[in-house]
C-alpha cells in the first residue's frame, strides 16, 4: 500500500488486548528505527467494535465499487 501501486484498503486488527503486543513490537523496533513511519502505524485499525469493524468494510466496499464503475467507463466506455 505505500507504494501506491494499488488502491487503499483498510487494514482492521480485531481484538485490541490480542494485538498490542505486535502493536507494542511495531513501536519499538521498526518505528523507532525508521524503517516505518508513523503514518504507517496510522493504517491501521485496531478495534473491540464488531460494528466498526462492519462500517469499515462497507465503506471499502462502496470506495471499491465507485473505483471499478469509474474504470469501466475509462477502459469500455461503450458499456
Amino acid at each position: 500500500m505505500q507504494t501506491n501501486k494499488i488502491y487503499p484498503i483498510p487494514i482492521v486488527l480485531f481484538g485490541k488486548d490480542f494485538w498490542q503486543g505486535l502493536l507494542d513490537w511495531m513501536t519499538a523496533q521498526p518505528l523507532k528505527h525508521g524503517l516505518i513511519s508513523a503514518e504507517d502505524l496510522e493504517l491501521l485499525t485496531v478495534t473491540d467494535d464488531i460494528e466498526e469493524v462492519v462500517t469499515i468494510m462497507v465503506q471499502h466496499r462502496k470506495y471499491k465499487m465507485q473505483k471499478i464503475r469509474r474504470a469501466k467507463t475509462v477502459y469500455y466506455p461503450e458499456n
